[in-house]
């Protein structure tokens, strides 16, 4: 089986045990893909640079090229179309974090969908449900070697914003902790 299949499979794992322990259900999550440019995404020129602009003030960095760094993909937000953008190379830690950005639509500009930083994130997802139209946004961040935090970010009619934070451990008897977010 190859490194990316025996992810798969653990991810699997663990929203198995996400969902027992806590009764959260979790999307299916996913990561952007190198073939996911901003350019395949069929984004153009200046909308490429309108969002590099808006990306510039929630970024913990600013790399050399922007269009170099980040991959993009174009998502259903429920009521509207979206975008979920990450970073590829500076904009990512030495856990497999990478700053991701969600970008919505507002007379004509994509606008980022978070008010502060964008978070930081190994995986993605959208769950079906949705607040003020728009559907929950999910996050996994790996935490240490043992230990995954997932978000589920809720939209508030401005901005996601966390709602609810869990911890689960991967060694020995996988289990989910529920935590206060921040």
């Amino acid at each position: 089986m190859t490194s990316v299949g025996l992810k798969a499979c653990a991810l699997a794992c663990v929203f198995v045990a996400i969902a027992l322990a806590q009764s959260v259900s979790l999307p299916p999550m996913d990561h952007l893909k190198a073939s996911e440019t901003l350019q395949a995404a069929k984004l153009s020129s200046p909308e490429i640079k309108q969002i590099c602009e808006q990306l510039e003030t929630t970024s913990f960095d600013v790399p050399d090229s922007w269009e170099t760094e980040l991959r993009g993909r174009r998502v259903s937000l429920g009521n509207e179309e979206g975008l979920v953008i990450q970073g590829i190379e500076l904009l990512c830690g030495g856990t497999g974090n990478c700053q991701t950005w969600v970008l919505g639509r507002s007379s004509g500009k994509w606008l980022t969908m978070f008010k502060d930083q964008a978070p930081i994130a190994s995986a993605f997802g959208f769950q079906p449900k949705t607040h003020a139209g728009h559907k929950n946004f999910v996050i996994a961040a790996n935490s240490s070697a043992d230990t995954e935090n997932y978000i589920i970010y809720h939209f508030d009619s401005q901005f996601y914003r966390q709602a609810q934070c869990y911890s689960v451990y991967k060694g020995g008897a996988k289990h989910a902790e529920k935590f206060p977010c921040k």
